[in-house]
């Protein structure tokens, strides 16, 4: 039944369409209807729940929509900013010259705007702008990934569930098949056609085959409450009525272990997450560096005042700074930037490694269960040859 992890890929890209509202400012619930649970669930109803219920793919998608307003934030500083104000004075003054109090009353509305925008940096702006960028994508990769897991758990709980059904039916025919035999080991021994010792065989087996039972019904009703919920139904709700799942298609099983080994390294989510992580560090590092050094900026104001009467302000600024001294904390935090890219590339090149290692796994675990697949097909039907020889 492993033959079924092939299917991942491409279910999980079906279900791609709702990652790919991240940014826009809409909700998940309003791009897509919600499924409906009927008497039956297919495989292609759960992944559709999980899409739509799974609060891991949830968190996941929300936690991008924030990275993507942190990208945002950092290309602001990139622009200029523009800012209004409005003040409403009621000012009442006393004052006393001699036997005299004088009262002044001065009320009256202040309009003002000033703009203001960084025109020249060292480049500061545009590298935290980058990292933030990948890191963004970084986020979306690791969306993904999740979305990729998350729906593998579905696919294979489903199946797992579903097995687990037909061994429960299974251990209940083996039930009736022992409690037939030790009635008629029992009635064998009472007319004397049988000796005493062979009912209590009999009786053993049937109490086997009820604990094999009790672990059948235990065993499906955990995995019903698993995929239950993985797919986001509430646990009070009946199961619905899982379907007979058609035989696997064999045919389009990779045979080329280093085409799927390239494929993969290249392609897993997670891979390309690590990969804009250490993108997004390497240009942290660098606005770090540059800060540690000598800084140049330029910088453009302008403010006006429109009421009671009109004022203006025009200031252009350019400077240069140097951290003479303090404490070393600059220098610091550029070279631990350094270590932490040096840091996650050893992490990537593991992870690398790792993946190569499950790829391989997963293909040759893959390639024994088609051949065992094929191994039951000629057993069922051997069965079957078997079954009506006998019965001629």
């Amino acid at each position: 039944m492993r033959v079924r992890i092939y299917l991942c890929t491409f279910i999980a890209a079906s279900c791609l369409p709702a990652l790919s509202l991240a940014g826009q400012g809409k909700s998940p619930a309003s791009a897509q209807a919600e499924p409906q649970v009927g008497s039956t669930l297919t495989i292609e109803d759960a992944v559709a729940l999980a899409c739509r219920r799974n609060g891991t793919i949830g968190a996941a998608y929300y936690a991008y929509l924030s990275s993507h307003q942190a990208t945002l934030q950092a290309y602001a500083p990139l622009l200029p900013t523009l800012t209004g104000s409005y003040q409403y004075n009621a000012d009442r003054t006393a004052s006393t010259l001699g036997s005299q109090t004088f009262i002044t009353d001065t009320n009256g509305s202040a309009y003002n705007a000033n703009a203001n925008w960084r025109i020249f940096d060292m480049g500061v702006r545009n590298d935290n702008f980058l990292s933030a960028r990948r890191a963004e994508e970084s986020q979306l990769d690791n969306a993904r990934q999740t979305l990729r897991q998350v729906l593998f758990n579905v696919q294979d709980q489903y199946f797992e569930t579903l097995r687990a059904s037909e061994l429960e039916k299974v251990s209940a025919t083996e039930v009736e098949r022992a409690q037939t035999i030790f009635d008629q080991t029992s009635e064998q021994v009472r007319v004397g056609k049988t000796a005493q010792k062979d009912v209590l065989q009999a009786k053993a087996d049937l109490a086997n085959a009820k604990v094999t039972e009790l672990q059948s019904r235990n065993t499906s009703a955990t995995d019903i409450a698993t995929l239950k919920s993985l797919i986001g139904l509430p646990s009070r709700d009946p199961l619905p009525t899982l379907p007979p799942y058609p035989q696997p298609d064999t045919s389009q099983v990779p045979s080329d272990l280093n085409k799927v080994l390239d494929d993969g390294i290249a392609a897993r989510p997670d891979l390309q997450a690590q990969r804009s992580t250490v993108r997004s560090l390497e240009f942290s590092a660098r606005s770090l560096a540059i800060q540690a050094g000598v800084n140049v900026t330029l910088d453009a104001t302008f403010g006006a005042s429109f009421a009671p009467s009109y004022l203006e302000n025009r200031l252009l600024t350019f400077t240069v700074s140097y951290p003479i001294f303090d404490g070393g904390s600059s220098r610091a935090a550029a070279r631990a930037a350094g270590y932490n890219v040096k840091s996650a590339k050893e992490t990537l090149a593991q992870a690398e490694r790792e993946a190569r290692a499950q790829i391989e796994t997963a293909f040759v675990l893959l390639r024994q269960n088609v051949e065992r697949l094929s191994a039951a097909k000629d057993a069922y039907a051997a069965a079957l040859e078997i079954g009506r020889a006998s019965c001629r």
